[in-house]
């Protein structure tokens, strides 16, 4: 007995500490939305909706009697709609006491009967129509799996969402053409269009045939006058999603108000700049002007800017003799003597009237040589970020997922966010016995789901400085899918003298699986302005990759610049060989002055920081020093590894800081 209420005790205690923690956290997303629902009375205002109907289906509550609301308080006289009397006549009322025009109209919106009631409500209480909200809809039993949902369940949400869609856009377009009003119709989309909701399959479904029904009804009714235009909407605190979230979570949710601007905007717009379009009330959130254009994922990013460095206030340009720039990793030892030779031919002979070699003939010509792979197994683009961007565009699309380590090259995650890809990443795990990260392929094997459609590793790593063993790589790709890309971007691997680190041309003749290696000249070789990259792959496998791969754009000047820096092994040797030495000598300072590091095969390495970030960036400055900033793990600077004079620079610098 005692056991029992000891843990009916534990059960209380529980959740009246997970009240608590939901209490604190809606508090807290509170402060977040507050400015934008402080901002729609204003907002609202700035919108001239008079003498324009509005019709709102499921506008009784949650998000359609805050869409009805919004649209009553910037003049439109709003039918509300919903199956409950009593809910209709409340949210009527409401409206009316703010000051508005509404009526109400009940009709189960499934049916064509219903839809007509709503349209032939709406005309005997108005005259007229201007605009349709398809809003009403329905969520369906909560978290049963897609074998499990019963037809009847299926075809109670698919009848609503979207025949009831298609029924009220149908008839209330026909109505508009016939009378000769531009009207405009709204469908309430959701994010599970694009990406389902695990136990949710009739919704996701109704809501990604609800987007194609808003094109196609655009392509039809756009000439007529009729203006289509479909809404996803984030996961907000309704009725509808209250079954699917624990209460506490429930709390975090914004309210339905947050996606009132967007229901204006798509009021208000032209016609022509929405028609046909899906936008994103979470993008139009943060950038409206950029999502009203691009309706999609680049509506979230910015350009990818890199900030000058500040000297006294004013900007160093990169290639002033004063100053040492080891912010980008760059190979501080610079180009091959070959290289220095054929540029100083370059004028003569420079012809740029022509189209270059759009097959990269010499080039390819020469990695087949060096790597002993087929002429066939290449492709080329503009610097290793345009193919690491070309992986995802290829073997990816919106909704689609992709795996990889964290951390990871830091372009990654901004090229899956730019193609609506979701990123799913796996903690590198650090060794006991000596110190270093592992890739954690292992973790990443389990991570593989369904829905994954590639891998991408660094190797050796950036930031971390370290490869993948090779026996490691191929037990891991016998746990691999054997459909599934795994791509190795190995834009360091030169610089490793580490006979067990992978070399991913040894391995894509040897194993059926997909891989795909990436390099670049921009690292090693020390050519970062040419901005020429390559990958290879067996011949089947970059069949597929090679699709995007554009004509002429690897100049003929770059290309045999790249044969020359290839040929040019005795530069080769000793840039390997001097960055052995400084790694093994900047180790053995390190430890002399206590602090530890990650060791590297590359020319960079993960060095503890001895005091305060700014404080460690601000003594490098002094001395006309710029290394990149930021910590990895809260805990490393990344320390670029260059001539020995150099080093000894940079650690008389850090060794002095406490």
């Amino acid at each position: 007995m005692a056991g029992k209420v000891e843990r009916k005790l534990r059960w209380l205690v529980s959740r009246v500490v997970k009240r608590v923690r939901g209490l604190a956290a809606r508090l807290v997303r509170s402060d977040a939305v507050d400015s934008q629902l402080a901002a729609l009375p204003q907002m609202i205002g700035g919108v001239d909706l008079a003498g324009r109907v509005a019709v709102v289906t499921g506008s009784s509550r949650g998000v359609g009697r805050a869409v009805a609301g919004a649209y009553a308080g910037a003049g439109a006289r709003v039918i509300v709609n919903g199956r409950n009397a009593g809910d209709v006549g409340r949210a009527v009322a409401e409206i009316r006491k703010a000051g508005g025009v509404a009526e109400g109209v009940c009709a189960d919106l499934s049916t064509e009967a219903g839809a007509r009631r709503l349209l032939e409500g709406a005309l005997a209480a108005y005259g007229r129509v201007d605009l349709l909200v398809n809003n009403a809809g329905a969520s369906g039993p909560p978290l049963k799996k897609a074998w499990e949902l019963e037809g009847d369940e299926w075809r109670a949400v698919l009848d609503l969402n979207l025949t009831g869609a298609f029924l009220c856009s149908k008839l209330f377009t026909a109505w508009m053409t016939e009378h000769g009003v531009a009207g405009r119709v709204i469908n309430v989309s959701s994010g599970a269009a694009q990406n389902p909701i695990p136990g949710m399959i009739a919704y996701a479904v109704s809501k990604s045939a609800l987007e194609s029904l808003t094109r196609a009804f655009a392509l039809d009714a756009g000439r007529g006058g009729v203006a289509f235009v479909a809404l996803e909407l984030g996961t907000l605190q309704t009725g509808l999603s209250r079954p699917y979230v624990s209460w506490e979570d429930f709390q975090l949710l914004p309210p339905p108000g947050v996606a009132v601007p967007l229901f204006l905007h798509a009021a208000i717009a032209p016609a022509e700049e929405i028609n046909g379009r899906t936008l994103a009330a979470w993008r139009f959130a943060r950038d409206p002007g950029a999502e009203g254009v691009l309706s999609g994922p680049l509506a979230l990013l910015d350009r990818v800017s890199f900030s000058a460095p500040q000297r006294n206030g004013r900007e160093v340009r990169r290639g002033d003799p004063s100053v040492t720039m080891l912010d980008r990793a760059e190979n501080a030892r610079g180009m091959p003597g070959r290289v220095k030779e054929l540029l100083a031919r370059v004028p003569a002979t420079l012809d740029l009237s022509r189209y270059p070699d759009g097959e990269c003939s010499e080039l390819r010509a020469a990695l087949s040589r060096r790597l002993g792979l087929a002429e066939a197994c290449f492709t080329f683009g503009t610097g290793g970020s345009e193919l690491v961007e070309r992986t995802v565009r290829t073997f990816a699309g919106p909704g689609d997922e992709v795996l990889s380590n964290q951390p990871t090259w830091f372009m990654f995650p901004r090229f899956c966010a730019a193609h609506g890809v979701a990123l799913r990443t796996v903690p590198v795990v650090r060794r006991e016995r000596d110190g270093i990260y592992d890739h954690n392929l292992e973790g990443i094997a389990r991570a593989v789901r369904p829905g994954t459609r590639m891998i991408y590793l660094v190797s050796p790593s950036n930031p971390l400085g370290n490869g993948i063993d090779c026996d490691d790589f191929l037990r891991f790709l016998e746990r691999v899918p054997p459909h599934l890309p795994v791509i190795v971007d190995e834009a360091y691997r030169e610089f490793s003298s580490r006979p067990e680190t992978l070399s991913a041309h040894e391995v894509v003749m040897r194993t059926d699986r997909r891989v795909i290696g990436l390099r670049t000249f921009s690292k090693f070789y020390g050519l970062a302005g040419l901005r020429l990259g390559y990958a290879f792959a067996a011949p089947d496998t970059m069949r597929l990759f090679n699709r995007l791969e554009n004509p002429f754009t690897i100049p003929d000047l770059s290309q045999a610049v790249a044969v020359a820096a290839l040929e040019d092994e005795e530069h080769a040797r000793r840039v390997r060989e001097g960055f052995d030495r400084e790694r093994r000598r900047i180790q053995e300072r390190l430890a002399q002055r206590g602090l530890e590091f990650v060791p590297s095969e590359t020319h960079f390495m993960l060095v503890e920081a001895p005091a305060e970030q700014e404080k460690i960036f601000a003594a490098f400055e002094k001395h006309d020093i710029f290394v990149p900033r930021g910590l990895v793990f809260d805990r490393y600077i990344f320390f670029p590894i260059a001539g020995p004079e150099q080093n000894d620079r940079n650690l008389d610098i850090l060794c002095s800081l406490e």
